[in-house]
Order: structure tokens, then C-alpha cells, then sequence
């Protein structure tokens, strides 16, 4: 028999996390929050986001590396909620 008494909690915990998560998106500026979209959510190659946003593949890594250097800072607080936090992320010159 399977216990689900913890399965409300859980549907909460997850439901607040994707907000979370959608807040810190909206953070973003546009041109990362797109190429950010584009490679995760639905699972495109740097090429493909490449020939998309008219980028060279370089940019397109280099786009993503400072989007996921926001993001880890937006999400902080909530991504190592069960542990201790990562150090941060050496600044960008």
C-alpha cells in the first residue's frame, strides 16, 4: 500500500517552485530568457538556437552561461533549500 500523506505538501512544494522559477525567468532580459527557453524547455541544440536567434554558437553559449549565472542567483534561496548553498559564482569582468 502506498502512504501518500505527504503528496499535498509535495504538489505545494512543486507548485511554489515553478513560480519561483518562472520569476526568476522573468528576470531575465529577453535575449537570454529566450535562448534559456529554447535550450531547456524545449530542448534545442546551441545550433538550433543559434540559426533561431541569428547568433553564432559562441554567443549562444556565452548567452547562456550569464543566464544561468542570474538564475543561480535567483534561485539562491531555493535550490539548496536542504543543504548549504553552493559558493557564488566568480563575478564576470
Amino acid at each position: 500500500m502506498h502512504d501518500s500523506s505527504g503528496q499535498p505538501a509535495r504538489k505545494v512544494q512543486k507548485k511554489e517552485l515553478a513560480e519561483v522559477v518562472r520569476h526568476a525567468l522573468d528576470g531575465l532580459n529577453e535575449r537570454q530568457r529566450l535562448a534559456v527557453v529554447l535550450n531547456k524547455f524545449e530542448d534545442m541544440s546551441y545550433v538550433e538556437v543559434a540559426e533561431i536567434m541569428g547568433l553564432t554558437t559562441k554567443a549562444v553559449k556565452s548567452l547562456l552561461c550569464r543566464a544561468r549565472t542570474n538564475l543561480r542567483a535567483a534561485l539562491a534561496d531555493y535550490v539548496y533549500m536542504d543543504g548549504a548553498p553552493l559558493p557564488p559564482a566568480p563575478k564576470e569582468l
